[in-house]
């Protein structure tokens, strides 16, 4: 698996959409880049998916999501990790961290990591996760933006 996005149309996956979900809608598209679907499905069985999928319908539908409300959010450098562990996750400690794109209002999922130490983040996963947002911000406009208002399943 490589540490930074293919170069490719399927970089990225939208899977919820601004408007969609149950009234009011989401108020931010999420993103998900398909390294970080497969690092994700690597330690995760699909309920425990299923539980962090939900997470980020929490956040799609919140005016600021960085602040993340019942959602366990943490700024790290200029993004974000999402913190889970216990209940369907059993004994693992999960991160996924995102980016927060104000001009297309996109959430956008960078990288899964079972997180297996007490400590701060790894600084190898913060070297993938900085070359991942670089990678987004050189996809061109038409893969950043999504211009509809359905709501796409996974």
């Amino acid at each position: 698996m490589t540490d930074e996005p293919a170069k490719s149309p399927k970089t990225v996956k939208t899977v919820l959409r601004i408007g969609g979900g149950e009234r009011p809608g989401y108020l931010w598209n999420v993103l998900v880049m398909n390294v970080a679907r497969q690092e994700a499905a690597a330690f995760l069985g699909e309920r425990q998916y299923r539980r962090l999928a939900a997470k980020f319908r929490s956040l799609a539908g919140m005016e600021e999501p960085s602040r993340g409300g019942r959602v366990d959010v943490r700024p790290v450098e200029d993004f974000f990790e999402v913190r889970d562990k216990g209940g369907e996750l059993g004994r693992l400690n999960v991160r996924v961290f995102f980016l927060v794109d104000k001009t297309d209002r996109n959430l956008v999922v960078l990288s899964a990591i079972h997180k297996q130490n007490d400590g701060a983040t790894p600084m190898e996963d913060k070297l993938r996760v900085r070359k991942r947002r670089a990678g987004y911000w050189k996809l061109p406009a038409s893969e950043r933006s999504t211009r509809d208002g359905r709501e796409e399943r996974s």
